[in-house]
């Protein structure tokens, strides 16, 4: 009972973090920018992080491919399945980078906004 209970509380709270993270990207995305070339400044640092994110996953796209064939035809069994977890952590850490990095250029627009 302990640990469905620990299984359910660790769901839970993982659900509410992601729940109130949304909400405050959403607060964060809603405020206006009025200052033209604040905006001007941060197109041009978005642009070169989106150019950044798109050379390094040209990179990295072979790489996990070929690692992944290698853990299939090196595996035996139900652990073959273990390529196919490697290419899921790839994709979502992947993901995960560029939601960070489009949510961080947002960010430091505005607040450089507000403190100006």
């Amino acid at each position: 009972m302990k640990m469905e209970f620990a299984l359910y509380a660790t769901v839970i709270g993982s659900l509410s973090a992601l729940l109130y993270a949304f909400l405050r990207t959403r607060w964060i995305y809603n405020k206006p920018i009025e200052n033209g070339k604040l905006k001007k400044i941060n197109g041009y640092v978005a642009d070169g992080a989106m150019a950044f994110l798109s050379r390094e996953y040209k990179m990295l796209i072979p790489f996990v491919l070929v690692v992944a064939v290698f853990l299939m035809i090196a595996n035996q069994g139900y652990i073959k399945l273990q390529a196919a977890s490697f290419v899921l952590g790839a994709v979502c850490s992947a993901l995960a980078g560029y939601i960070g990095m489009k949510s961080c250029d947002c960010f430091k627009c505005k607040n450089n906004y507000c403190c100006s």
